[in-house]
Order: structure tokens, then C-alpha cells, then sequence
């Protein structure tokens, strides 16, 4: 608890990120193997589809509290922009999620969950959809193999200050408490 990492073990969010970008990849390359598969089939909507149903069943599974069903919106709202080749990960994702949930629980916007569900992905979304995120998350041909290292663990930092620096507030609001060593775990 005093590391900020309790909610790892939760059902949340994260955990359905987990599992559909698991689904998704193991299907799109999975197919990608096969080639009477993989030039007559779009590898990528088909993962897409079956990664969804997926989504469906884990929001089933998990008894959909408001950071799952945050993560299910999300999640569907991507893969229907895979499914229509467009941008998958954006704020308008989180404002769609957040738009569908206040107005099936209008009153979730005071739990906890919600606002801090809300406010971690806001922050993370933001950072790489910011100047510092796409050179975060840029790939490059000539990078050597510790250049790739060094980035990805930036990467990680930075979405661990951001996601601490957002919950911070609510976390001393709601629980009189903040994740004091949350960036070192």
C-alpha cells in the first residue's frame, strides 16, 4: 500500500489493457504466420473483432466497476478505429468513456475509482499525445539496442510521474493519504 502498487491487484483497467493487447497481437501475428491466412484475410480487423469479445467477456468476468468499464469503453473505441483504420489511442477515447459512464452512473463522479481511473489515463494520454511522448515513442532504424533501452525506461518514468503527479490530490482528498514511493516501485 505505501508503494501505490495495491492496485495492480485489482481488477481494473490496466488488467483489460492486458489482456486485449495480448489477444489482439497473439491473433494479428498469429495469422500473419499462416499464409493462404494472411493474404486473404485482414489479420488486423480480425484480431480486432475477436480482441473485443474478448473485452465483453473479462467486463462480464470482473463484476464492471467504473475503472473496468472506463477501460472496456476505451478498449472498444479503439479497436472500432482499427476496425475503420484510424487513430486508436487519443483523449477523445477518454472523453467518450467518460460521457457513457456519467450518463449510465451520473453519480460515479464522486467515487474515487472514477476520478482516479479518469485521472491517470488523462494524464498518460496527454503525455504521448504530447512533443515529449511521440519522442518517447518514436521508433528509429539506426538506434542501437541500449538507445532503445534508455528510451523505454523514460518512457516508464514518465508515465509514472505523470500517473503519481495526477493522483496524488485525489488520493490525499478521498483517503488522506499519497503514494509516496509510487514513482520509486
Amino acid at each position: 500500500r505505501d508503494s501505490s502498487l495495491a492496485h495492480l491487484l485489482a481488477i481494473s483497467g490496466m488488467n483489460m489493457a492486458f489482456i486485449t493487447a495480448f489477444v489482439f497481437a497473439l491473433l494479428r501475428f498469429g495469422l500473419a504466420l499462416i499464409p493462404m491466412l494472411a493474404l486473404r484475410v485482414n489479420a488486423k480487423k480480425c484480431a480486432a473483432v475477436v480482441a473485443f469479445a474478448v473485452a465483453a467477456f473479462y467486463l462480464l468476468l470482473s463484476g464492471a466497476n467504473v475503472a473496468t468499464e472506463r477501460a472496456f469503453i476505451m478498449v472498444a473505441v479503439m479497436l472500432g478505429a482499427v476496425l475503420m483504420d484510424r487513430r486508436a489511442v487519443t483523449l477523445r477515447s477518454v472523453g467518450i468513456a467518460g460521457t457513457a459512464i456519467l450518463i449510465w452512473q451520473p453519480e460515479a463522479l464522486l467515487s474515487p475509482g472514477f476520478q482516479m481511473s479518469f485521472a491517470a489515463v488523462i494524464g498518460i494520454v496527454a503525455l504521448y499525445e504530447s512533443r515529449l511522448g511521440k519522442w518517447l515513442t518514436a521508433a528509429r532504424e539506426d538506434e542501437a539496442w541500449w538507445q532503445f533501452l534508455a528510451r523505454a525506461a523514460a518512457s516508464l518514468l514518465a508515465s509514472g510521474l505523470v500517473a503519481e503527479f495526477a493522483l496524488s490530490g485525489i488520493g490525499l482528498y478521498h483517503f488522506g493519504r499519497s503514494g509516496l514511493y509510487g514513482i520509486l516501485a
